[in-house]
Order: C-alpha cells, then sequence, then structure tokens
C-alpha cells in the first residue's frame, strides 16, 4: 500500500478547508462517479445571499461503496471533523469519527479501489495527480 502514501497525502492537505476539499473532491471524482454519491452543504448568511455568493461549506462527503466518508464542521470557521459512515439502503448502520490522517488513508484506499474497478475514475485521479493504478 506504500502507492497510496502520496495520494493520502494529497487527500490530507486538500482536507485541511472544505472549500479546496470540495472543489478537490468535484474536480476528481466528476464523471468518474455519479452526482448523487458526492454530497456538499453550504451555510449561506445574508451577507452571501444579498451577493449571490454559494456560502461556507458546512460539509463534504461521499459514498463510495458502503461507506460514507464525510468532513463537516459545526460552525463555519471551526475545524472540520471526519468520520466514516457504513451505510446500505441509505440508512447509516454506524458511524465512528476519525483523525483526519487516518481518514485521510481510508479515503486513498477506498478511491484506490475504486479506480482499480473504474477506468473512468482512473482517469479522473490521474487528472487531478500524478496517481497512476
Amino acid at each position: 500500500m506504500e502507492e497510496l502514501q502520496p495520494l493520502a497525502a494529497l487527500v490530507s492537505r486538500q482536507a485541511a478547508d472544505l472549500e479546496v476539499y470540495a472543489g478537490f473532491l468535484f474536480a476528481a471524482l466528476e464523471g468518474a462517479l455519479p452526482a448523487e454519491l458526492l454530497t456538499v452543504h453550504r451555510r449561506q448568511s445574508v451577507s452571501d445571499w444579498l451577493r449571490g455568493r454559494p456560502g461556507a461549506v458546512t460539509t463534504v462527503a461521499v459514498l463510495l461503496g458502503e461507506q460514507r466518508f464525510t468532513l463537516q464542521r459545526k460552525q463555519i470557521g471551526a475545524p472540520a471533523q471526519a468520520s466514516i459512515g457504513h451505510e446500505v439502503g441509505g440508512i447509516v448502520l454506524s458511524t465512528r469519527q476519525l483523525p483526519l490522517a487516518d481518514w485521510s488513508q481510508q479515503l486513498a484506499v477506498a478511491l484506490y479501489r475504486l479506480a482499480e474497478q473504474n477506468a473512468g475514475a482512473a482517469v479522473a485521479l490521474q487528472r487531478l495527480t500524478s496517481f497512476t493504478v
């Protein structure tokens, strides 16, 4: 699994900022996953609404198989909390909180496995990084 270290490091760096991370996930997985598997929630202030801005990202989640990888912050400016949920048929059976480094490693493994099975996902990951499957 040494080949996953560069991908895990990239995921971890991007995940530190939810705004950047949302862009990272969309860029990496656009076209590789159906849109309903990638979720971004924003909190829009009145100021954002008046200026036509989308608001600050509060949650980013990606569903890969039965695992939902989620980064969420309770309020704007708060650090993100990482979790992985076990989800079957839209029902969350369990959720566990993880340190960001562990979460990033597990997301990298899931993305790597997806890329091994899906040529579109492999191309998307290669486009974003120099990572090859």
